[in-house]
């Protein structure tokens, strides 16, 4: 999807947050993923291949009118999205609520002094989901994104069951992890993650456009039970068929920019 702006930045409660170095950009699944997600369990904040900062950053300034002590740790392997990440909370959030680290979570879940076992109410994340690529899969293209993307595959393969295994030794009993998920993906996970100790508690379908099949989704699941009763399915729908903004796509960027 496009990002929110032509120049890769995202206006969060007014201040324009950059995507830096980053080749993803600042896009759709950002933001909804951000504004979407239940934070209700909001306490100590983890967002996973956070890249920019910007979902941290907006689940943050969404608690702060009712827990001014949340405290967001944000995780890249990237060392410029960290910096980008850095210069994004210092204009967005108060001083002291963010640490950003920049490793590999599958590293630093092992006997970091930051990641204690059980230790968080939340995590977000809103992986790459790319796997290692053959060095010539770009061969002859221009495009500088191109360049970003195949650095970023080749280095930064996560897959579902890493952040599984992430989230079941991070999460408090009954804590949260929120995650942008393609379709194919949800329906072969589905089984490992309940073997992780993860149930769903609520499935937003995501349409691209009007006329179209949902082909990812925000997934939120509990490190704990969940009763039939809290679960939530719902649809969320992009453009409408003439290729225009729907009214609650444009609703939540006007959300976004007001937080």
């Amino acid at each position: 999807m496009s990002n929110i702006n032509e120049d890769k930045s995202a206006y969060i409660g007014g201040i324009a947050l950059k995507s830096g170095n980053s080749s993803m950009g600042i896009g759709t699944d950002a933001v909804m993923l951000g504004m979407l997600a239940d934070i209700n369990n909001g306490g100590k904040i983890a967002d996973i291949c956070t890249g920019s900062g910007v979902i941290g950053i907006m689940a943050c300034r969404r608690l702060l009118c009712r827990n001014a002590q949340a405290k967001l740790f944000g995780i890249d392997i990237s060392e410029p999205a960290i910096a980008t990440a850095k210069e994004n909370a210092r204009l967005a959030l108060p001083g002291g609520m963010s640490e950003w680290i920049c490793g590999d979570v599958r590293e630093l879940i092992h006997g970091h002094p930051l990641f204690a076992p059980h230790s968080f109410d939340l995590i977000l994340c809103n992986p790459p989901y790319f796997d290692p690529i053959p060095e010539d899969a770009f061969a002859g293209s221009r495009s500088k994104s191109d360049s970003g993307r195949k650095t970023w595959r080749m280095q930064s393969s996560l897959n579902m069951d890493d952040i599984a295994r992430a989230a079941s030794l991070l999460l408090r009993r009954n804590g949260e992890i929120a995650i942008v998920m393609p379709k194919s993906l949800w329906s072969k996970s589905e089984v490992n993650l309940w073997l992780s100790g993860l149930n769903l508690r609520k499935l937003i379908k995501v349409y691209t456009k009007e006329g179209r099949s949902w082909q990812r989704a925000i997934v939120q699941l509990r490190y704990g039970p969940v009763a039939e009763k809290e679960k939530r399915v719902s649809t969320f729908t992009i453009l409408k068929s003439d290729g225009s903004p729907t009214e609650e796509y444009t609703a939540l960027k006007e959300q976004c920019q007001n937080i």
